[in-house]
């Protein structure tokens, strides 16, 4: 399968309220690591289930919008 980017990489990283964020702001607010973030953003691993229904929540999309459907 191959590995996508977590699309917020590629855009603005803004809040749903507009703000500026951090990669520390989005793990903080989703409650994963910095580092863990990171690699989604890089794609050099791919978030769980769970990290990938926080994102959607946290952000206001669903997983195609930020690249985190499977590509076969």
């Amino acid at each position: 399968m191959e590995r996508k980017k977590l699309r917020t990489a590629r855009e603005a990283k803004t809040s749903p309220s507009g703000k500026s964020l951090s990669q520390q702001d989005i793990a903080d607010a989703i409650g994963c690591s910095r580092d863990g973030y990171s690699r989604w953003e890089r794609g050099t691993s791919d978030p769980q289930e769970h990290w990938v229904k926080r994102l959607c929540t946290f952000f206001d999309k669903n997983p195609a919008d930020l690249d985190l459907v499977p590509v076969a």
